[in-house]
């Protein structure tokens, strides 16, 4: 990691190591600088710093402590992946979400996990419901 005093702040999304995320240590998020005050027009000013996407909204990354680029790769789909092979990708993630959704109910935090390779790669998913409290997460 490069230290923070180096990192661009042209608004050039970057990988930040941060101090603690979510009271976790030694966390890595990819976040961006602001240089502060109205970046939207109706909107309320914001103080200048490090920003990173919570989901919902931009929030201040606490306390980075270093970064790097974001590796640059092709985000296309492989040519020798079928259309049939994505869909089923997509499929399998949207019956993990079907099927975890029962599970918070009783088990929050509850995980769907599944995994699959693709050239000698492994890939891990995982799938949780992002609602903390069961009573208001939608029903299946």
């Amino acid at each position: 990691m490069k230290p923070m005093e180096t990192a661009p702040k042209d608004g050039k999304e970057v990988i930040l190591e941060v101090e603690s995320r979510a009271g976790r240590p030694g966390k890595f998020l990819v976040g961006h600088y602001m240089p502060g005050g109205h970046c939207i027009e109706d909107h309320p000013p914001i103080k200048e710093g490090w920003y990173f996407w919570n989901g919902c909204s931009f929030d201040i990354a606490s306390k980075p402590i270093g970064w790097c680029d974001l590796p640059i790769e092709d985000t296309s789909p492989p040519e020798d992946v079928s259309i049939d092979d994505l869909v089923a990708v997509g499929e399998k993630v949207i019956e993990m979400a079907e099927r975890i959704k029962p599970v918070h109910k009783v088990m929050p935090g509850a995980q769907a996990a599944w995994s699959f390779e693709d050239e000698n790669t492994r890939f891990n998913v995982t799938v949780t419901v992002s609602d903390p409290d069961p009573a208001t997460a939608a029903a299946p």
